[in-house]
């Protein structure tokens, strides 16, 4: 009985590691050696009284706050305006991890139909944790949140996009199972007012 329990979870891990890497943190490297996979082991979740929400109005300040950190200069009423316009598209969601009463990290995300596939895909628009609260596990919350509710929507496939310097971003996705597949080419265009 307990092997066959055994089995299911390992199973169950191998369908969606980060999950099982948020719930169980250093009881994944154990089931990492059973279910033969080497990849870096899980940074567990540090943080207990972590609480994962979506995003209010009142979160502008910190929301703003993030998006600097993540090298966007935004105040506090250009995000006011900004969360006023996403919060009323139902094709984005907001999440954001609060810690101590505190935002600590966010993450948006967006689902839209395909010109290449039958099925809507799904995209994390921004992902960003304060720098005093990185490597704690709660980057790879904030991704478990938003790929269930991505699963809960019935989309299968999520890309994202990261700047070509962010190499710990690089391998943080990785870790996760996302792969490289492509280029992004931005260019900055000329509105007449």
């Amino acid at each position: 009985m307990e092997h066959a329990c055994l089995q299911r979870v390992v199973k169950e891990w191998r369908r969606s590691p980060q999950y099982f890497n948020i719930l169980l943190g250093p009881v994944c490297v154990a089931m990492r050696n059973i279910a033969g996979r080497e990849v870096d082991p899980p940074m567990p979740l540090k943080d207990v009284d972590l609480t994962i929400r979506h995003a209010q109005p009142g979160d502008a300040a910190a929301l703003a706050q993030l998006m600097c950190e993540l090298g966007y200069d935004t105040t506090k009423s250009e995000m006011q305006m900004r969360v006023e316009r996403i919060t009323t598209d139902e094709r984005c969601r907001t999440f954001v991890a609060v810690r101590d009463g505190k935002v600590c990290g966010m993450i948006g995300t967006l689902t839209y139909p395909s010109y290449e596939h039958n099925n809507p895909s799904g995209r994390i628009l921004a992902l960003v944790i304060l720098s005093t609260m990185r490597r704690r596990g709660i980057g790879r919350a904030l991704i478990a949140t938003a790929e269930n509710d991505f699963a809960h929507r019935g989309i299968r496939r999520v890309a994202l996009d990261t700047r070509l310097v962010r190499e710990d971003a690089h391998k943080f996705y990785e870790s996760l199972g996302y792969e490289r597949n492509g280029w992004r080419f931005v260019k900055q265009l000329s509105v007449r007012d």
